[in-house]
């Protein structure tokens, strides 16, 4: 096993950004917000070389590399690698960028994982819903709009509490089974709010309320000053309409101007795949699966 490993912490946290900052493509999943969120599930540890910090998922059963973050454009991936000590290279959920730029120094197989490529979307399509291929979602929107006695409020501390409750509701809605995954992203939304002053300067959220009652939220990361990614949305089904009714309010308040808007990947679930590409992407960040013999 690889030394030098070490469990995520806010200390260095700023080191970590940096070297994000630094990536070509700046995917949802390697974002500090989100490894921090989600860090109950699965363990993540890191090891900062140079303009390189290596991520790796450590749970009881296996220890799975991912992308490193930093400057993917230097050219000495090759001897990086070999510093791992690895038996075999396998690193999982490596942007294409990343990949094209190993190509020319280790032989692999690369396999697609389409499951895990992020959708990105234009913010002025999505505010817009102009066209043929928005139809249906103006349509559902504009019944939300028509139906419910409705207010939303960009979040702050004041609206925390509200949104932890909207969380514990939604999880609880007969619409949904509830299984590890789900508590697991509920234990990451709660990590998130209870860290929300440690993040909120790069935080945007917003809540929405129906007869004064919190029926959907979204969480957002500011990735940089154009780009926008959206880590967690929910609403509840018993109000038709919400889900488009939230995505389109939040982007239309959002305080600063952003030109794309992240909002991840579908992990294989076709009925979560089909609402996404309902809304049109006009790109993915998209990943692959690397392996290789031992790397010398």
């Amino acid at each position: 096993m690889s030394a030098g490993f070490s469990p995520l912490n806010l200390n260095e946290r700023s080191q970590y950004d940096a070297l994000y900052q630094m990536c070509p493509e700046k995917p949802a999943d390697l974002s500090f917000v989100n490894l921090w969120s989600w860090q109950d599930k699965y363990k993540y540890q890191w090891k900062f070389d140079e303009d390189l910090c290596w991520l790796r998922i450590c749970n009881k059963d296996k220890t799975e590399y991912l992308a490193p973050v930093g400057n993917w454009r230097q050219k000495n991936g090759k001897r990086r690698l070999a510093a791992l000590k690895l038996t075999e290279l396998s690193l999982s959920r490596v942007p294409k960028s990343l990949v094209c730029g190993l190509k020319s120094e280790i032989p692999f197989a690369a396999v697609p994982d389409r499951g895990n490529w992020e959708y990105l979307y234009k913010v002025s399509d999505l505010t817009g819903l102009k066209g043929t291929g928005y139809k249906n979602k103006r349509r559902q929107l504009n019944r939300f709009l028509e139906t419910y006695n409705y207010e939303y409020r960009p979040l702050g501390l004041r609206e925390i509490p509200d949104l932890i409750e909207l969380q514990r509701v939604w999880l609880e809605q007969k619409e949904i089974t509830i299984n590890n995954n789900l508590l697991a992203e509920h234990q990451a939304v709660l990590q998130l709010l209870e860290n929300w002053q440690e993040f909120s300067s790069r935080m945007l959220g917003g809540v929405l309320y129906a007869d004064g009652l919190p029926i959907a939220y979204t969480l957002a990361e500011k990735a940089d000053r154009e780009y926008l990614i959206v880590h967690f949305e929910k609403a509840l089904y018993r109000y038709k309409g919400a889900y488009p009714a939230i995505n389109w309010l939040f982007l239309k308040h959002l305080p600063e101007s952003f030109e794309y808007v992240n909002r991840e990947q579908d992990l294989g679930e076709e009925g979560l795949r089909r609402a996404k590409m309902e809304y049109n992407p006009v790109g993915f960040i998209k990943k692959y699966s690397l392996t290789a013999e031992t790397v010398h």
